[in-house]
C-alpha cells in the first residue's frame, strides 16, 4: 500500500531523503554583510526519480 501512495500529486518521485551536506560543493554560498562569501549547510531534499517540470509547476501561495 505505501509503495503505491503518491504524496502531493507527483507520482514520478518515489522517495525523498533529507540531507545536510558536509562538503563545500553542496553548500549554499551567501554574501555576508561585509561583502565576503560564506558556505552554509542548508537542508537538501534528494529524490529517487525525476520530475523537474511537475515539481517546478506546483503552485505555492
Amino acid at each position: 500500500m505505501l509503495s503505491d501512495l503518491t504524496l502531493q500529486g507527483i507520482p514520478a518521485i518515489s522517495k525523498v531523503y533529507m540531507n545536510q551536506p558536509n562538503t563545500d560543493d553542496k553548500k549554499r554560498i551567501i554574501i555576508t554583510p561585509e561583502g565576503g562569501f560564506k558556505a552554509v549547510a542548508d537542508w537538501i531534499l534528494e529524490t529517487d526519480g525525476t520530475a523537474l517540470l511537475p515539481v517546478l509547476s506546483v503552485y505555492r501561495p
